[in-house]
């Protein structure tokens, strides 16, 4: 259904056939799900998605840097961490 249940907007298709299709009594299974969410930093993400603007093939676009933190920072990220993290 979506990374946490509503990217990609899956949430809302999944209403609306639930409200078109689905009879009077009919189950949506599975009908709930659970959520784990945690604030955390991770310098080295930081780095290598945008460090590169320091050096561009040979270009120093450092300049750049706070408005590619500022639109690339604005979608959420979504991984998966190893037991061992």
């Amino acid at each position: 259904m979506g990374y946490f249940l509503v990217y990609e907007s899956m949430l809302d298709s999944v209403f609306f056939a639930r409200d078109k299709w689905l009879k009077p009594g009919g189950k949506i299974l599975p009908d709930r799900a659970t959520l784990y969410i945690s604030a955390f930093t991770w310098p080295g993400y930081i780095k290598q998605n945008l460090g590169f603007w320091q050096n561009v093939y040979n270009f120093d676009f450092s300049p750049l840097l706070p408005m590619a933190a500022k639109t690339h920072l604005n979608e959420p990220v979504i991984d998966q961490l190893r037991p061992e993290q």
